[in-house]
């Protein structure tokens, strides 16, 4: 039992992997506060380390650059955290799921989304997007149209996070929803247009 009554503490492998979790979630947690108050290019490891209450080289001992640690993040909240959310969510449902969760760190999401790091939150939500819109505009995977819609649908979510003061999630995805069929009912009122 430990001091406190509750039974064993954990030890060896467990305890490591649990100290080292916790203080990857402490990093994390730094600098999703920082990017709040300061521009990410201007946040150093130090800065992070500091503000952690730790050293460099326990931050070093976890994530080789703050490049790494933004992975991390991405992975755990982004990828992990949208793909659980899914289930057997399909279309808007799983738009809005996934709108939820850069809504709620949306400004980590702006910052990294304006850093070089771009890529990678578009390389995360790019499949999560071609499965919703394939349901959505009902087009197979990999032809034009699918590289259309989710060319679109990216570049509209991209935009409404990189927003300083974004609409909630089912208000922009609303929004967006009746833009579509706007669209797709003045292409097909258009003279000459092809008839599908």
């Amino acid at each position: 039992m430990n001091k406190k009554g509750r039974g064993k503490l954990p030890v060896g492998e467990d305890c490591r992997f649990k100290r080292s979790e916790n203080t990857k979630e402490r990093l994390s947690d730094t600098l999703k506060k920082l990017i709040r108050h300061m521009d990410y290019n201007a946040i150093g490891v130090s800065r992070i380390a500091r503000e952690s209450g730790m050293s460099r080289n326990s931050f070093y001992y976890h994530f080789a650059s703050k490049e790494e640690l933004v992975d991390y993040i991405l992975e755990r909240d982004l990828r992990k955290g949208t793909e659980k959310a899914y289930g057997n969510l399909i279309g808007w449902d799983s738009l809005v799921i996934l709108c939820r969760t850069l809504y709620a760190d949306h400004y980590f999401y702006k910052a990294i989304s304006a850093s070089s790091d771009s890529r990678k939150i578009q390389a995360i939500i790019s499949p999560l997007i071609t499965k919703a819109t394939g349901s959505i505009f009902h087009i197979p995977e990999k032809s034009s149209c699918s590289t259309l819609a989710v060319d679109s649908v990216m570049t509209a979510i991209i935009r409404w996070m990189e927003a300083d003061n974004p609409r909630k999630p089912y208000d922009f995805l609303y929004n967006l929803r009746n833009e579509y069929l706007a669209l797709a009912e003045g292409f097909m009122m258009q003279p000459g247009s092809p008839v599908l």
